[in-house]
């Protein structure tokens, strides 16, 4: 994706949920009567985040990557690799083979495309 160097806040999407936060940090500090704090840095934090992606979106699974999962009826117990804990009957089969328990990797979907165990991106498998 590229950037548009003119004016460095646009993205994609609009801009950095994080810069937005940090503009009302500042705007807050500023609106504040008798507090002593130097604003120009946090502004210049606000700008940089914006500019240059510091904090990036989280990557989300797609309905094609979705898709691929499977529900399986579990053979032998094996440990899910996020919990850590046995998943005895039912589990969750990405297109990798790696199994997991259908709360842990939905949660971890929330955030990741691709497979704890092996990194696999589910996406472009």
């Amino acid at each position: 994706m590229e950037r548009n160097m003119e004016n460095p806040t646009s993205r994609r999407h609009g801009v950095h949920p994080s810069a937005i936060l940090i503009k009302m940090l500042v705007n807050t500090i500023n609106n504040q009567p008798g507090l002593a704090i130097e604003t120009t840095a946090i502004a210049n934090l606000a700008e940089n985040i914006a500019e240059y992606n510091i904090i990036s979106r989280p990557h989300r699974l797609s309905a094609y990557g979705y898709s691929l999962i499977k529900e399986v009826r579990m053979k032998t117990s094996e440990d899910c690799a996020i919990c850590k804990d046995i998943i005895e009957i039912l589990a969750l089969e990405l297109p990798c083979d790696h199994k997991f328990h259908s709360d842990c990797i939905e949660k971890w979907f929330l955030s990741h495309s691709s497979c704890p165990n092996c990194r696999t991106n589910i996406d472009y498998y």
